[in-house]
């Protein structure tokens, strides 16, 4: 009972380490290419400012999703892509005050005054959630000593414990071929 308990932690832990690994990988690639990672519709944020508090924290994740601006309301929280004064080529989090002939005004709850207005074809996504603990982790991740814990340490594990499995095999197919070996000499006598 306790080698079936010990096989489905070892599985379910290369499983855990692989889903990071191939979630790393996809957050890092998409950070390359200059875009937020996205799947099925969904995109994920990392707040850097406090604008959003105390509803969205400075360092949360949040996870969004692609809309029909048409079905966007006063109240909602977007994301868009800030292209005028101190906000041009920045991504921002910013709940609806106002939406007059197609443009939607936003402010920060924090903030005291509104951004200015923009268009539907700057808005990106709706805010959906926020993720917890993912800006932890993130900001974990992303410093030297994170990095070094969560992704270079379990990896090393990893290696260091297949090469475990290589010589273990080896060993074993050695002694089986000289115990055969030495079975045919006994039959052969």
């Amino acid at each position: 009972m306790t080698k079936m308990i010990s096989k489905i932690l070892k599985v379910s832990s290369y499983c855990l380490f692989g889903l990071i690994i191939c979630l790393s990988l996809f957050v890092l690639t998409m950070r390359f290419l200059g875009e937020a990672p996205s799947i099925f519709g969904y995109s994920f944020y990392y707040v850097l400012t406090e604008s959003m508090e105390p509803e969205i924290m400075a360092g949360d994740i949040i996870l969004c999703e692609s809309v029909d601006t048409e079905e966007l309301k006063i109240g909602d929280v977007i994301t868009y892509a800030g292209q005028t004064g101190e906000l041009n080529g920045k991504i921002i989090t910013h709940k609806i005050v106002d939406i007059d002939d197609g443009m939607f005004t936003t402010q920060g709850v924090a903030n005291n005054i509104s951004d200015p207005p923009i268009t539907s074809s700057q808005i990106l996504s709706k805010y959906v959630l926020t993720i917890p603990l993912a800006g932890k982790l993130f900001s974990l991740i992303n410093s030297k000593y994170g990095f070094i814990l969560i992704i270079i340490i379990p990896l090393g594990v990893l290696i260091v414990n297949e090469i475990s499995i290589i010589v273990k095999t080896i060993k074993e197919d050695k002694e089986d071929k000289e115990d055969n070996k030495d079975k045919e000499e006994h039959l052969g006598e």
